[in-house]
């Protein structure tokens, strides 16, 4: 690859015995995944180690997943011009002030057909308050699960074949070697 700035921030790292066992990275730069996303897979690593009297060469395998950013910000989930409000009389006991205004609520989201009823409050505006948090809070979960499935299935499709025999690349540090098995080339 050609000269890239990329910052990297570690998001988690887990050690065992002083050796990696697990690590999670975060790259940043534009069009990032578009340039990363074919290293997904098992890599395999040939060494020796510092600590092998006879020379003898080690192997061991680290599988590499490369996934897109998925947007972290669901500020703009909610807009109250993709809603319907609709008001009404409120119902169920509350004395003689329950039935002779309109202080109910209902909103309708459109874009995703959620739908939130409020008539704790005696006026229309504080239902309307109460109503719109709890819209919004349904709205933002709603896009999450969204997320959460968006991720589940891209890991389903990305994330098979990480035996050792799946290998994409070899890297044989004792004999300055590379091998991408994909393409059968050793450079």
């Amino acid at each position: 690859m050609k000269n890239i700035n990329v910052s990297t921030k570690v998001l988690e790292c887990k050690l065992d015995n002083d050796q990696l066992s697990y690590g999670s990275l975060k790259l940043s730069d534009e069009n990032i995944f578009h340039k990363m996303q074919f290293i997904n897979g098992t890599h395999r690593v040939q060494r020796v180690p510092k600590t092998e009297t006879k020379g003898r060469t080690h192997t061991s395998t680290s599988n590499i997943f490369v996934m897109p950013q998925f947007p972290e910000s669901l500020k703009d989930a909610f807009n109250i011009k993709d809603c319907r409000v609709e008001t009404k009389k409120s119902s169920g006991p509350g004395g003689q002030h329950a039935n002779t205004t309109d202080s109910a609520v209902r909103i309708l989201h459109i874009p995703t057909g959620l739908v939130i009823q409020n008539q704790d409050q005696r006026d229309q505006h504080a239902n309307l308050i109460v109503a719109k948090h709890r819209l919004t809070e349904k709205v933002v979960e709603y896009h999450l699960n969204i997320q959460r499935e968006a991720i589940d299935e891209w890991r389903g499709q990305n994330m098979s074949g990480l035996g050792r025999s799946d290998k994409i690349l070899t890297y044989n540090f004792s004999q300055n070697r590379v091998t991408d098995h994909r393409v059968n080339y050793t450079s």
